[in-house]
């Protein structure tokens, strides 16, 4: 609600948000014939904010000015307010009010009259201590303007230049601006801006002897690069400079390659602006949702630039995760992810075959926990006995699994074993492996069962007298065509047997049959009695 403190004229409102900036300007005056000039109080208010009740204080030089005396205005009038005013030891503070529901349209709030001292042409009278208030008794936010008083017969000042500082704006920024007469001052220079998102004080008084006066525009919201322009007015001159209202840039993209690290690792990050960075550049900040990958704390796309990289490392972690960076700048916010992945450990280690002959190679596999990373994984190899020959290491490729690699056995004078070890990050696995000495001798043959009836089968077992190395084939023949047995059956390398099948046919008669087998001229014979029926056991 709105108090009135009558006898000192004083208006206290209660507070509230402010809706716009409003101003109350002092137009110009002359001193006429008696020493007396008039001048008027101009309000112009932004939109829903028009006061219900407006207090001020005009200030003068009391060597310049003998009285000063104020009327309400047709706007204040038309509300239907009254003005109490109070002198004071060089000032004037007036109160208009009256009921609250009328308000105060823009336009004249007071008309002023001054009288000046013998001999004093010209003053300046500024207006301050403005307090407005709207008809729900909430205050409101009301800039003084002030004026002057010039002599009758003085040629009007001639508007010179207008200036701003910077002339491009964005959102929230300012610039400080001059506007310069010609003469020696004394004048009251209007204001416009073209554009909602660019605002000005309505008037700058040039004060008697000066020859400029500053004010500032303010950039409000900007949904879109713009131009516009502020113009000055005095005694029908007008200049007007153009601003550009820009949008500030922000952050279009980011992007981190690779997107998975192990620890040690590291990735290189760009981040791409909407726009091109402006005069100075832009910071954009930067921040990680895990403490073990490490990142700047921001970086600075160059004036003129879009993109910006910078490296990410990642360090140690107990497990798997995936860890974000996120990019900010002028409220606009990008993410990317990078997993930070446990190194890999070993996941198994096989040769084939595991006895070698002199000579001859054995393929040996790694195979990891999880795919290698970015750059690969090196497995140490090692082994004590230098009857085998292998490298020091093998790197399986990223992305994979598993790698191979090949394991040959020297010359020995009887049969050896040794030990060949895989290790990755303090895991290893070892494999044995067994140099033989010579080539493999058949030993022995055996069939089972011995007997056989028509259609009816046998498995033969072949034993060698050590480990075939890379494997061995051996030559099966039979003396008759009615048992039926493999041209030849091979021995895997590092294996010492193996089977085959041999079938009985049609029969006219009971006979033996013998299995005869051949390794370098060595050979093992089996028999087996095949019958026509299966009551007789043997011939």
């Amino acid at each position: 609600m709105i108090r009135i403190l009558c006898m000192l004229g004083i208006l206290i409102a209660s507070s509230g948000g402010a809706r716009g900036q409003g101003y109350l300007s002092l137009t110009p005056g002359t001193v006429s014939a008696d020493g007396s000039a008039t001048l008027t109080l101009n309000l112009t208010s932004p939109g829903g904010a028009a006061p219900a009740a407006i207090q001020w204080e005009l200030t003068y030089s009391r060597a310049d000015v003998v009285s000063m005396s104020a009327v309400t205005g047709d706007s204040a009038a038309t509300a239907g307010k009254s003005i109490y005013c109070t002198g004071r030891r060089g000032s004037y503070l007036c109160l208009l009010a009256g009921l609250n529901v009328g308000i105060i349209r823009d336009g004249v709030a007071a008309v002023v009259k001054v009288a000046m001292a013998p001999g004093v042409s010209s003053t300046a009278i500024g207006v301050t201590g403005v307090l407005g208030a709207g008809w729900y008794g909430d205050s409101l936010a009301v800039s003084g303007v002030g004026g002057v008083v010039t002599p009758a017969l003085s040629a009007p000042a001639a508007l010179a230049a207008l200036a701003c500082s910077p002339t491009s704006l964005g959102p929230g920024e300012s610039a400080k601006c001059t506007a310069s007469v010609s003469g020696e001052g004394g004048a009251t220079i209007t204001l416009a801006s073209d554009e909602a998102a660019l605002t000005a004080p309505p008037a700058v008084a040039v004060q008697a002897g000066s020859t400029a006066a500053t004010f500032m525009a303010a950039a409000g919201t900007i949904a879109s690069d713009r131009q516009a322009a502020i113009t000055a007015t005095l005694n029908g001159r007008s200049l007007t400079l153009p601003i550009s209202l820009v949008v500030p840039p922000k952050v279009a993209g980011l992007t981190c390659n690779p997107a998975t690290l192990a620890a040690g690792a590291n990735a290189m990050c760009a981040v791409t602006l909407s726009k091109a960075a402006g005069a100075g550049g832009a910071a954009v900040a930067l921040s990680s949702s895990a403490s073990a990958l490490s990142i700047p704390p921001s970086i600075t796309v160059e004036a003129g630039g879009t993109t910006r990289t910078f490296g990410a490392t990642a360090g140690a972690v107990a497990a798997d995760l995936t860890a974000t960076i996120t990019a900010t700048l002028n409220g606009s916010s990008v993410a990317a992810s990078i997993v930070l992945g446990t190194p890999p450990s070993l996941g198994a280690f096989w040769c084939a075959p595991t006895s070698i002959a002199s000579g001859k190679t054995s393929t040996c596999t790694v195979t990891l926990s999880k795919a290698a990373g970015q750059g690969g994984i090196r497995v140490a190899l090692s082994h004590a006995a230098s009857v085998l020959t292998a490298a020091d290491s093998v790197t399986v490729p990223a992305g994979s699994l598993t790698a191979s690699f090949p394991v040959t056995a020297g010359t020995v004078a009887q049969n050896q074993t040794t030990a060949l070890t895989a290790s990755l990050n303090g895991n290893s696995m070892p494999v044995f492996l067994t140099a033989l000495a010579g080539s493999p001798l058949l030993q022995q043959m055996a069939c089972a069962p011995a007997v056989l009836g028509p259609g009816m089968s046998a498995i033969c077992t072949i034993t060698l007298s050590q480990p075939a190395g890379e494997g061995v084939r051996i030559f099966v023949s039979s003396n008759t065509t009615l048992l039926e047995v493999p041209l030849r059956v091979s021995v895997p390398g590092g294996l010492t047997s193996s089977n085959f099948t041999v079938t009985a046919g049609d029969l006219a008669a009971s006979q033996t049959a013998v299995i005869t087998a051949n390794l370098a001229g060595v050979t093992q014979a089996a028999s087996i009695f095949l019958v026509v029926s299966g009551t007789e056991l043997r011939p």
